[in-house]
């Protein structure tokens, strides 16, 4: 049995670059940090344990699930394609799984939520065997990450799964236009980023390949870097686009049409002199320059429905919450109801008791005063017999 010896922080991700300055030079390398992994952490698949929070408040717990689900499922996708474009090469990386586990002793990695410091949205704790590799883990994510609109969960939760499974920071934040998940400052942008060719190129190198360095510079990939994302996801971009090209597209050839059959009426109309002639070219510029207007503004239109469109999703999201909190308050106000007609049955039975009680108090007090009266009665009656005899006596 391996001692434990440290316990150590390798995370704290801030919610902006103005709270953290990490510059890195034209000379120095590009690399990323490592945690090599024990073989008692190395079973497959993963297993995760999920503590609701006790700090956090019921929303957080249930949204938090639901993105932790999300990003294993998007993290497996990105997976097969990485495997897909590199066929035969990475093969042993489909036994990476992810699953939960009803047990928290058989889990790798707990996660739950935690009112962290200001600034942090996240931390991932590494328990370090003697030989410093990652005997387990825990992830830790701030209670606002899933309730902020201005944080992208899904970035924050795949960066700090990914330091479970022992990757560490990046020195840089993007290549070329590649961001990476890594570095330690999340972007303060709402798009989602996914893990690129570096990121799964070390999972495959820690987890099957037993890669024991800290660190690993970029110059060393033997791969192309770049993000690997789900083919699902960059479908529904593409689909998302050719929607936006096929409505431009077909207001130009409604507008293309039209011209069309203005200048077949032109070259109809042969007879026409020749400054009527030219008086219909002028209207035919006239006509275009008016269409490239016309253009103009419905692609402005366009940018302007895109806006109010990503509004309506956001009124629509925020209506579904407060449904569900509404929905959350009645179940509340349902259950205080029934306490209270229960108390108001232990009170009625009660108070029938009491009155039951003292009902029998009352008929003791009628026979104890009827006795009283005619216990009178006779004393009076013996006195006044013995006042008779008293008299004759004397008599």
């Amino acid at each position: 049995m391996k001692k434990l010896i440290l316990i150590m922080m390798i995370v704290s991700i801030l919610i902006s670059p103005a709270l953290s300055i990490s510059l890195v030079s034209a000379e120095e390398p590009l690399y990323i940090n490592l945690i090599p992994l024990s073989d008692e952490y190395r079973r497959l698949p993963v297993k995760i344990y999920w503590m609701d929070s006790t700090e956090c408040s019921k929303d957080f717990n249930i949204l938090i699930r639901q993105t932790v689900d999300t990003v294993i499922l998007l993290l497996r996708k990105s997976i097969y394609r990485f495997m897909e474009e590199n066929d035969g090469l990475f093969d042993e990386l489909v036994k990476l799984r992810i699953e939960h586990a009803d047990d928290l002793n058989e889990a790798q990695v707990v996660i739950t939520g935690k009112q962290l410091e200001e600034g942090i949205l996240g931390e991932t704790w590494m328990y370090l065997s003697d030989e410093k590799t990652i005997l387990r883990s825990r992830v830790y994510y701030d209670c606002d990450v899933v309730l902020d609109p201005f944080i992208s969960a899904f970035n924050v939760v795949l960066h700090e799964l990914l330091h479970s499974l022992g990757l560490g920071h990046t020195n840089f934040d993007k290549v070329n236009d590649t961001e990476e998940v890594m570095y330690h400052i999340i972007p303060s942008k709402r798009s989602s980023i996914y893990v690129s060719t570096l990121d799964l190129y070390l999972l495959y190198m820690l987890w099957f390949k037993n890669y024991k360095s800290n660190i690993f510079y970029l110059s060393d990939l033997p791969l192309q870097f770049k993000e690997v994302r789900p083919y699902v996801v960059e479908f529904e971009d593409l689909k998302k686009a050719y929607t936006e090209l096929h409505e431009k597209y077909g207001v130009l050839e409604i507008s293309i049409d039209r011209l069309s059959e203005d200048l077949y009426k032109f070259k109809t109309d042969s007879d026409i002199k020749f400054k009527v002639i030219m008086e219909d070219v002028k209207n035919v510029e006239n006509a275009i320059e008016d269409l490239s207007l016309n253009i103009s503004r419905v692609k402005q239109d366009i940018s302007d429905l895109s806006v109010k469109v990503s509004v309506l999703e956001n009124m629509e999201n925020n209506l579904r919450e407060n449904i569900k909190r509404i929905e959350e308050n009645f179940i509340l106000l349902e259950e205080k109801v029934l306490e209270i007609d229960k108390k108001i049955v232990d009170n009625y039975m009660q108070l029938h008791d009491e009155i039951g009680y003292l009902d029998n108090q009352l008929k003791m007090l009628q026979i104890i005063s009827l006795i009283i009266v005619i216990v009178f009665s006779m004393i009076f009656i013996v006195i006044l017999l013995l006042a008779r005899r008293w008299s004759y006596i004397r008599g």
